[in-house]
């Protein structure tokens, strides 16, 4: 069932987001947009609720896991290592490991999932999920645009 699950929810949303990474004119442009869809995919869609069940049972089932890993995780840290190294090489933005910072990117989201689908439920611990995928948007703007000190 979790296999049908992947295919019906993980798949189209990857694909639209391979296709808007492929297609983006730069990545400081595109972090807001990103951001943006994170924070909707972390609060409105299944995708939470698909990664606690990986998380809580992917002992389990470890060819599921390896299956939305493959999928769904693998594809996206892929596209978006394309845009980061696209970006570096046309001079916008300087970053030594385009993969590492394909991940740095996307932490403070995966960070959200958990949060929201456990912590998230206590009133003294819900996190504003559209406030930290937008705020760390501008820092990465902020810190991938700078230019290297001089030595």
């Amino acid at each position: 069932m979790l296999h049908a699950i992947i295919e019906a929810v993980a798949q189209p949303r990857i694909e639209a987001i391979e296709r808007a990474l492929d297609t983006a004119p730069g990545l400081l442009d595109m972090l807001p947009r990103l951001m943006r869809l994170a924070a909707n995919l972390a609060q409105y869609s299944p995708m939470p609720k698909i990664a606690k069940i990986l998380i809580g049972e992917g002992n389990q089932f470890p060819t599921l896991l390896q299956e939305y890993r493959s999928r769904v995780i693998d594809r996206l840290l892929v596209a978006l290592t394309r845009l980061i190294e696209r970006a570096r090489q046309q001079g916008e933005i300087v970053v030594t490991d385009p993969g590492l910072a394909a991940r740095l990117i996307v932490a403070p989201v995966v960070f959200c999932v958990p949060w929201q689908i456990s912590l998230g439920q206590h009133p003294q611990a819900r996190m504003d999920i559209p406030a930290l995928p937008e705020l760390h948007g501008q820092m990465l703007n902020r810190a991938l645009s700078c230019k290297e000190p001089s030595q």
